[in-house]
């Protein structure tokens, strides 16, 4: 052998040992990654089904859920199946997927354990997060006596409740339910689904909603269903999508929660706004049911306990139904500390979605509790029957019903207003409004002698035509309505009220706003100011409408804004500014 031929077997020889000892280092580095069960990411074929569920799995060292299981359109053909399609996959855990769509996955690993099982079919989901983590000294031990174990389980379901033709596409009301079966308390949580393009959110009550990349995103923060004890079901959640399909919720969800535990909590999913939770605020510049008491009417004017004039000057909600979110006492303290205001007013749609259409147990619920808000903040409240367009007769039994429940209830609150007739269409005072007003007063006045309120024909227009005409009954106010920019609601309408308001009949403003009829259109300072003007000359209550943030010219909120409570001056529309300065000016 020449000493080049030496040479060449020692080259060689150097890359083999160099090989071997990469491959070695490699392994070991594979073996000590694979020991990071919140870094594993599984991907599973489902067959026969092309809706994608992407599932969190926890990593305890940075408390996010950032991984996912997938599934795609491609069939499965594991040879070992015997399940229509079903797989098992083992990676330091497993992964079990049926035709169902449901997922169960494990991630086991030495110093940090997180067992995720998420099962979904149709629009039910459930996840399962286990994470436990043992510290003692720094180092892991399972034996450690300072070991904190936390375990939740969330369960949510979503109904399409109703769904109506746009014309363009379709309006759809979704319900939800969301469970707690787990063993400790979840202090937070998300759910998300996949959704068509172009699907947008019109409104949600009691849990915050929004649409990104094509993904649905709830969750409840600043709600009452924030937090779910173990075996607690939150109900009342729902949302209203627009969408180009009928039922665009067709997938199982994604979920994600937060539990509570001794110093530890595992945090997944964002808020889709902005909020503080109920009950937090109770500061307010305006003691108004304290220092007044139960109202009443004398002759013209409402009068407070002790029968000096009083004033109510406040804010609408917007349709609870659609804007339910608003309904919170932090909202409501926002408008008792700066706008001044002394009455909130709970707009209940009779139609449109609303009571009468598949949304009575949600809407009463937030009646409930839009009730105990104020008056906690010691603010008045209207319980408003908003029927719309239509003759009043047409749903008497349902109002007596709806009356004699609330009067009943809230027979010793003195700060609670029943209006029973928002704005009747088509009906005269003489041959509709009258009569059904009588027995709906008749069945609120077995119950409590608070205050009504009672809507004229024409949206809350032709209250001169009770004139001479007026209900037998005490306590009654008879309604007004005007929205200032409006052409039809100028000289004609100002004459209807100094018309009834000189014949001694007792008027109530139980909504009004700067804009036009349509709640939206041009807004002209110098009408709105003639309007308010002439209310300071009778001392007339008003309330504005509406507490939201749609796309309106009425509504107090700018279109932008998702948070619902602590508003700033720019987080206002320029309504919201108008009725800020005007309310503060008003009650004296």
């Amino acid at each position: 052998m020449n000493k080049k031929q030496k040479i060449a077997i020692s080259a060689v020889a150097l890359i083999v040992v160099f090989f071997v000892i990469g491959f070695a280092i490699g392994k070991v580095m594979k073996k000590s990654d694979n020991k990071k069960g919140g870094d594993t990411k599984i991907e599973t074929k489902f067959a026969n089904n092309d809706k994608k569920s992407e599932n969190s799995k926890s990593d305890d060292n940075s408390k996010k859920d950032d991984n996912s299981v997938k599934n795609n359109d491609s069939d499965n053909k594991n040879p070992t199946n015997d399940n229509g399609g079903s797989t098992t996959t083992d990676n330091n855990g497993s992964t079990t997927a049926d035709n169902n769509g449901s997922t169960t996955a494990d991630n086991n690993g030495n110093s940090n354990n997180g067992n995720g099982n998420s099962n979904g079919n149709g629009n039910n989901t459930t996840t399962n997060n286990n994470n436990s983590s043992n510290n003692n000294s720094g180092s892991n031990n399972s034996g450690s006596n300072n070991s904190n174990t936390q375990t939740s389980s969330l369960s949510a379901k979503a109904n399409a409740s109703n769904s109506w033709n746009t014309g363009s596409g379709y309006g759809i009301q979704y319900d939800f339910t969301v469970t707690n079966t787990g063993s400790s308390t979840i202090s937070g949580w998300m759910i998300s689904y996949d959704v068509p393009a172009g699907t947008s959110v019109q409104s949600f009550w009691n849990c915050n909603a929004k649409i990104e990349n094509n993904k649905l995103i709830i969750d409840a923060a600043g709600s009452y269903a924030e937090s779910i004890a173990a075996g607690e079901t939150k109900k009342d959640m729902g949302i209203i999508l627009m969408s180009s399909s009928n039922n665009p919720i067709t997938g199982a969800a994604t979920a994600s929660s937060q539990n509570k535990s001794s110093g530890n909590s595992s945090t997944s999913g964002n808020s889709s706004s902005s909020s503080t939770s109920s009950g937090s605020v109770n500061v307010v510049t305006n003691k108004a049911v304290s220092n007044h008491g139960k109202l009443k009417v004398s002759g013209r004017n409402l009068v407070d306990a002790s029968g000096n004039p009083y004033r109510l000057c406040g804010v609408s909600t917007h349709g609870i139904q659609w804007f339910g979110q608003y309904v919170n006492q932090d909202t409501f303290a926002y408008f008792a500390t700066d706008f001044n205001a002394n009455v909130i007013r709970l707009a209940c749609y009779v139609e449109e979605g609303g009571y009468l259409q598949g949304n009575r147990d949600n809407m009463r619920k937030l009646i409930f509790d839009g009730v105990e808000y104020a008056k906690n903040l010691d603010m008045y409240v209207i319980i408003d029957w908003h029927i719309l367009n239509f003759d009043p007769m047409k749903h008497k039994s349902e109002a007596i019903e709806f009356f004699d429940e609330m009067s009943k209830k809230y027979a010793n609150y003195d700060n609670v207003i029943f209006e029973i007739c928002n704005e009747p269409v088509g009906a005269t005072w003489s041959g509709s409004i009258k009569p059904y007003a009588k027995e709906v007063v008749a069945t609120i006045r077995k119950n409590c002698d608070n205050l009504i309120l009672v809507g004229t024909n024409n949206w809350s227009q032709d209250v001169d035509d009770v004139i001479g005409n007026e209900l037998d009954a005490s306590n009654v106010m008879y309604v007004l309505h005007f929205y200032a920019s409006s052409s039809y609601h100028q000289d004609n309408l100002k004459d209807k009220f100094k018309k009834a308001v000189n014949a001694g009949l007792p008027i109530f403003v139980s909504e009004c706003s700067i804009c036009d009829e349509t709640g939206n259109g041009y807004i002209d300072h110098n009408l709105a100011d003639a309007w308010f003007d002439l209310l300071d000359d009778y001392n007339t209550s008003f309330v504005t409408w509406n507490i939201s943030n749609k796309a309106e010219s009425s509504s107090l909120i700018a279109s932008w804004v998702t948070k619902l409570s602590g508003f700033s001056d720019s987080d206002l529309s320029e309504a919201g500014l108008y009725f800020k300065n005007r309310i503060r000016n008003s009650i004296k």
